[in-house]
C-alpha cells in the first residue's frame, strides 16, 4: 500500500515482496480494498497472536478465535 502510495508500480511491489508478477493483479486488488491504519491494526493484531501462542499464554485456537473476533 506504501508502495502504491508514493508511486510506485507493480513490478516494484513484487520484487519487495517477492510475490510472482502473474499474481499481482488480484494482489493489487486487496491491496486497494485496505486503508493503510486498518492493514497497520491486523498486523499488529496478528503479532499479538503469534507472541501469545508461542509463549503458551493462550492455545493457538483460542488465539486465533480471538483475532478473528476482533477483525
Amino acid at each position: 500500500k506504501r508502495i502504491l502510495t508514493r508511486g510506485g508500480n507493480q513490478a516494484e511491489i513484487a520484487k519487495t515482496l517477492r510475490i510472482p508478477p502473474f499474481r499481482m493483479a488480484p494482489f493489487i486488488k486487496q491491496v486497494e480494498r485496505f486503508e493503510i491504519k486498518r492493514v497497520e491494526r491486523l498486523l499488529h493484531l496478528l503479532w499479538q497472536f503469534d507472541w501469545e501462542a508461542k509463549r503458551g499464554a493462550v492455545n493457538e485456537r483460542t488465539a486465533m478465535e480471538t483475532f478473528l473476533a476482533k477483525i
